[in-house]
């Protein structure tokens, strides 16, 4: 797995990654992410193929892990 990257290099393309955020000082958060280039905005996952507006700033961001073996195709 990679580690996080600064917000500045993460695609815009619509690939899907892993966003952290501070939320508060003490807070940070990591959601899976795009970016939607239509609004201009990131979009965090809140549901099976259900994306919401991100409302935290993006700090960080890394590619999404593989699924377990187990589960691959």
């Amino acid at each position: 797995m990679s580690d996080w990257q600064p917000i500045e290099t993460a695609p815009k393309d619509g690939t899907l990654i892993l966003l952290s955020a501070e939320r508060r000082p003490w807070l940070v958060n990591s959601f899976k992410a795009k970016f939607d280039e239509g609004s201009g905005r990131w979009l965090r996952e809140f549901g099976k193929d259900d994306w919401a507006p991100f409302s935290g700033t993006p700090r960080n961001w890394m590619p999404l892990p593989p699924p377990p073996k187990d589960i691959q195709g």
